[in-house]
Formats: C-alpha cells, sequence, structure tokens
C-alpha cells in the first residue's frame, strides 16, 4: 500500500512539474518571479548573416583548364605553358595567360573570368562593355548573354562579354593580331561554354 502511495504521489509530482513547464519559464527554468538571487548574464542571441549574393557566384576552380592546348596553337605554336595570373581575390577573380617573346615577334593569349565589380549592377557592366560599340566595337550575337569584339590598336584584339553572371574576357595581343578576329570568336564561345 505505501509502494502504490509513494507511486501516485510521483505521479502528481511529475505532472505538476510538466504542468508548470511550459507556461513562459525562461531559459534558466524561471516562471517570471522575482528571485531573490543576481540575475544570470542574457544568452548571446545568433544574427543571421546576410549572404552576398556575388558569394554565390561560382569560378572556375583554374582558369587555365578553359582552354585546350589544341586551341592555344590556333593562335601560335609558340606560346608557352599556360601561366594562371595570381592578383587579387581568387573568389573574384580568375585568369590565365599564354606568352611568348622573340627578337621580332611576340605574343599573348589571354582569359580572365569574374564576378561584377562589388558596387557593380549587371545592367551597369553591360554599359561598361559596350562602351567601345561607340568607336568602332563590334557586338557579337550569340555569345553568352552579351558580347562586343574591339579591336583598338593593331597589335590587339579582344572580346569583354557576360556569360552565366560573369564578366569574360579573352584577348589576343599579336603583331598579325586581327587576323585571328574568328579564332578570338570561336575561342570566346568555347570559354563561355566551359565556365561554371
Amino acid at each position: 500500500m505505501f509502494g502504490r502511495m509513494l507511486c501516485v504521489g510521483a505521479a502528481a509530482f511529475a505532472l505538476v512539474v510538466v504542468g508548470c513547464g511550459g507556461s513562459g519559464d525562461d531559459d534558466d527554468g524561471n516562471s517570471g518571479q522575482s528571485l531573490d538571487r543576481e540575475e544570470s548574464t542574457p544568452r548571446p542571441t545568433r544574427t543571421p548573416t546576410a549572404v552576398d549574393p556575388a558569394d554565390l557566384v561560382k569560378l572556375p576552380d583554374d582558369a587555365c583548364k578553359l582552354v585546350t592546348p589544341e586551341e592555344v596553337a590556333e593562335f601560335s605554336p609558340q606560346l608557352g605553358a599556360p601561366n594562371a595570373l595570381l592578383g587579387g581575390d581568387p573568389k573574384v577573380y580568375k585568369a590565365c595567360q599564354w606568352q611568348y617573346n622573340a627578337t621580332r615577334d611576340f605574343g599573348t593569349l589571354s582569359v580572365e573570368v569574374r564576378r561584377y565589380y562589388t558596387s557593380e549592377s549587371p545592367e551597369e557592366a553591360k554599359a561598361r562593355i559596350a562602351e567601345p560599340l561607340e568607336t568602332g566595337g563590334e557586338e557579337l550575337q550569340g555569345l553568352g548573354d552579351y558580347a562586343v569584339y574591339t579591336s583598338n590598336v593593331d597589335v590587339n584584339i579582344e572580346i569583354n562579354g557576360i556569360a552565366k553572371d560573369k564578366v569574360v574576357t579573352v584577348s589576343w595581343t599579336h603583331p598579325e593580331s586581327r587576323n585571328k578576329k574568328q579564332e578570338l570568336i570561336d575561342l570566346f564561345g568555347e570559354v563561355v561554354g566551359r565556365i561554371p
């Protein structure tokens, strides 16, 4: 009989504890009543961190892998091994370059992929890329979201464009660079297809 009373008493106590547990108790188990003890320090609250949308833009791991050795050879068999260009934050900018220098000849093939500038919207990036159209640049269709070919000096041709929320630049510098316009256009299309 004593055992039965002990069980009933324990069950009643448990019911009282459970009944009080969800009625406004704070994290320390206080039910809002004033206690004669020192207040505990408040627990730090977690503030959700804002995610910069640009952090979600994935760049290629290695810009040198955006161009095949066969594509490099189309510009010049003298071009050396790829050289990843290190500069700036690799989360913002990836680039690669192939080059050679001879006594009377030189050549540099470059590929760059980067995020928009910090304060630049996609529309502002497009407007910046379109600026050479006023001085003889040529808008190219079917290459990414937008692309412009420029050749402002005899030794350099370049395509700047927007594709997959990134700014892409492919350029060829050589004394007879304009002879490789179509190859550069084709290469730009291949690079755009390979970026993440």
